[in-house]
């Protein structure tokens, strides 16, 4: 009788070992003071609360300054796992190593959401005003990775990732290290024949019998056609571009009125515009360019870095400068040493001053004038 009762223990106890193995763990995220409402899709952010998936890309900022865009693998009491990069190939593309990291949810800080591709603008969500809940069940939350087929003249197949963006989740693949937007399946475009550097001492019109120009250029383009090549300028340029007059009209309300500084990001190794001088444009400039020196823009300015004198019409966007920036409506720009003025100025990391009807950076905001000479101290929270 006794070694049955030790038996049926035994038994009983192995049971409940496989049923708590077989558990998941999943994430929800709930807005602090929200009432949350269970929904069939709740791999979305909204704005009342969502769950975490597994193997979807994420776009995480942590409290310690780091950023990962890269896929949740894993979720365990307090702590998600996530890759620093898409994959392997794209992590060696960007000269870093591909690991997985484990990240307290005490670290997380902001979700960023792409929402504007074209203009690279992002919505954000601050993860501070969420509680987290771990839930044990036995369906896992997660979606599932395929290789696709990109290309109807090309059987190869494509790693691809789903991304949660401001719409949803958007399907990407990754293709020689580089991460792409699935557009549905298209025809694979011929290769570019890459030509040999061309400089001219005096005089080009770039991008197309030029790479470099030493002199005075005139551009309808300066954007390269192919991403692995670059331009550069020393001496004078003048921009005929009226491309970006449209591209800026269907951008125009949502770059200049709801764009934040936050959501400007910029990869350096993305930079192929490189500019020393002074640039003149009838609309203005729209690139992943580097410009040191005088920039004068018709209507809008839209580059990765500025150095020097900046003077626009209506809208500045940059990601960091350095010097003086003018603009007829608003400047913008994520990081900045210098003076900004214009009727509305941004800027999330400055070390200058500010003039306009209305100032904004990570101290304070003012109308008139406004400053800030050091980075915003942090308050320590004590228990």
């Amino acid at each position: 009788m006794k070694n049955k009762t030790v038996i049926v223990f035994v038994f009983v106890l192995l049971m409940n070992w496989i049923n708590i193995k077989a558990q998941e763990t999943n994430l929800l995220l709930i807005k602090k003071g929200k009432s949350f409402e269970q929904k069939d899709d709740m791999v979305k952010a909204d704005p009342t609360g969502f769950y975490l998936y597994e193997n979807v890309l994420y776009d995480l900022k942590l409290k310690s300054g780091e950023r990962y865009n890269g896929r949740l693998v894993d979720i365990k009491k307090d702590t998600i796992y996530v890759t620093n990069t898409f994959n392997e190939a794209v992590a060696k593309k960007h000269n870093t190593g591909f690991d997985t990291i484990p990240v307290s949810v005490n670290n997380l800080d902001k979700l960023f959401l792409i929402s504007d591709r074209s203009l690279g603008l992002y919505e954000k969500i601050n993860l501070k005003k969420y509680d987290f809940i771990f839930e044990d069940d036995l369906k896992n939350r997660s979606v599932e990775i395929k290789n696709i087929q990109v290309y109807s003249n090309d059987i190869n197949l494509y790693e691809s990732g789903l991304l949660l963006t401001a719409q949803g989740l958007d399907l990407i693949y990754e293709s020689s290290g580089q991460t792409y937007y699935y557009e549905g399946l298209q025809e694979k475009p011929k290769p570019i024949i890459k030509r040999d550097t061309y400089v001219s001492r005096k005089i080009g019109v770039v991008p197309f019998n030029v790479d470099e120009v030493n002199g005075f250029a005139l551009s309808l383009s300066t954007a390269p056609f192919n991403d692995d090549e670059t331009l550069k300028v020393n001496g004078f340029l003048i921009e005929v571009e009226p491309i970006n007059l449209f591209a800026y009209t269907f951008g125009f309300m949502n770059g200049l009125l709801f764009s934040s500084d936050s959501s400007l990001a910029r990869n350096k190794d993305d930079m192929n515009v490189f500019i020393k001088g002074l640039t003149i444009s009838a609309v203005g400039s729209m690139s992943k360019s580097r410009q040191s020196g005088v920039t004068l823009g018709g209507v809008y300015t839209g580059i990765y870095t500025m150095r020097g004198f900046s003077l626009t019409g209506v809208h500045t966007m940059t990601y960091d400068f350095e010097g003086v920036m003018i603009s007829g409506v608003r400047n913008q720009s994520r990081m900045g040493k210098g003076v900004q003025i214009g009727l509305f100025n941004s800027c999330k990391d400055l070390r200058g001053i500010q003039f306009g009807l209305w100032n904004k950076n990570e101290r304070r905001s003012l109308p008139f004038i406004n400053w800030q000479f050091s980075k915003k101290k942090m308050k320590s929270k004590t228990s």
